[in-house]
């Protein structure tokens, strides 16, 4: 079942889209407390609303996909079905100017965190093979931002391959980006390395936070991918580094294996924080509530012995 943060999120062990209005609030009591334990405030982030975003199309089964992994729901203009990557004479990976999509929301915003795997909620992903996909989000002008969380399918061992007479576990040659690189209102672009925090052994989430508030409204997010994981090494040596022996998709060698970047990125929710208060900030807010429940406990007692 997917998460629901159409709200808020966190990475408590209740799934927001299973809470009532009643325990909304005692988990952010929860998440209050945590705070004040932890010392951190990512988990009490708000989200600023995303007013639109512009990039291209993800990939699908004409790439040897075993989906097509579109933002369909994409509210923009465009074609939400064209795949996004095509190649040029060299066979080298580019993105389809055909594929590009701008003016809307979809899939990556949509508040809701796949937390089954790509192959079983393949509606919920948006991938990219053999491109590091730019996607540029448009916010309220003078936004503050704190950081930037993305939601990442990873791989589980589904697949085997068979590399010198031994069998060996692979899995869907996925892999979460290695870097963020990003630019802020058409500036020069900087690179981050995300922080990564487990959600389930299908997602997780990559976060980047800055030391001081980001003002801004447009936020072009690049997500370069990894290395080749255990998998992506194996499925090259089993071909023997040779693009001609790769039948299974002849694009590999060229776009993977020999400049080492895992193909598939999976990318399912894209969040923009905001400022969030410090943990000596809450202390305060916390002993005054505590203030305000104890004075009107006593106005409480006293108008019940009044009535005595």
């Amino acid at each position: 079942m997917p998460l629901n943060l159409s709200r808020f999120r966190s990475d408590a062990s209740v799934a927001p889209s299973m809470m009532t209005k009643s325990n909304v609030s005692v988990a952010v009591w929860v998440l209050a407390l945590t705070t004040l334990i932890t010392g951190t405030t990512e988990s009490m982030a708000e989200f600023i609303p995303v007013q639109s975003y512009s990039m291209v199309n993800g990939s699908g089964t004409a790439n040897f996909g075993s989906y097509d992994y579109f933002d369909t729901t994409y509210s923009g203009s465009g074609n939400k079905t064209a795949e996004g990557t095509i190649f040029n004479g060299s066979g080298l990976a580019q993105p389809s100017p055909a594929a590009m999509l701008s003016g809307g929301t979809g899939l990556l915003t949509d508040g809701v965190i796949a937390t089954q795997n790509y192959s079983q909620t393949p509606g919920q992903y948006v991938g990219w093979k053999y491109i590091d996909p730019t996607i540029t989000f448009n916010l309220a002008a003078n936004s503050g931002v704190q950081g930037i969380s993305v939601a990442v399918g990873l791989s589980p061992f589904v697949q085997s391959y068979v590399v010198d007479g031994n069998v060996v576990l692979g899995s869907g040659l996925v892999g979460p980006p290695a870097v963020f690189k990003l630019s802020i209102n058409g500036g020069a672009s900087t690179i981050y390395t995300p922080v990564a925090s487990s959600v389930t052994g299908n997602s997780e989430i990559l976060t980047i936070l800055f030391p001081n508030l980001v003002v801004g409204d447009t936020f072009a997010l690049t997500l370069e991918r990894g290395p080749l994981l255990h998998d992506g090494i194996y499925y090259n040596n089993f071909y023997n580094g040779d693009p001609a022996n790769h039948i299974g998709d002849p694009q590999f060698y060229l776009n993977a294996g020999q400049p080492n970047l895992e193909p598939w990125l999976m990318v399912s929710e894209v969040s923009f924080l905001s400022a969030v208060p410090e943990p000596s900030t809450w202390v305060m807010m916390i002993a005054g509530f505590a203030g305000l429940g104890l004075a009107a406990y006593r106005r409480k007692t006293k108008s019940a012995m009044a009535m005595t």
